[in-house]
């Protein structure tokens, strides 16, 4: 997965307060693994596999996921 340069701090918070929950950061961030990362109303990061395509859009302050499988 990639994090945006500008969202990095951002991603570290989450991931510290995921870990926190019980949470294994290291699955936000595996490669055979399908995830996004909101964060208020932008997607900071997202990982997608083959035969997987997230796109995401914000409309009224809110983030509209589309998933294509």
């Amino acid at each position: 997965m990639q994090i945006e340069r500008d969202h990095s701090k951002e991603f570290e918070k989450i991931s510290e307060a995921y870990e926190k929950s019980g949470g294994d950061v290291s699955n936000l961030l595996s490669k055979d693994i399908v995830s996004i990362i909101v964060s208020g109303n932008q997607v900071i990061g997202r990982n997608t596999v083959e035969g997987v395509d997230i796109k995401a859009d914000v409309k009224d302050n809110t983030v509209v996921l589309y998933l294509d499988i």
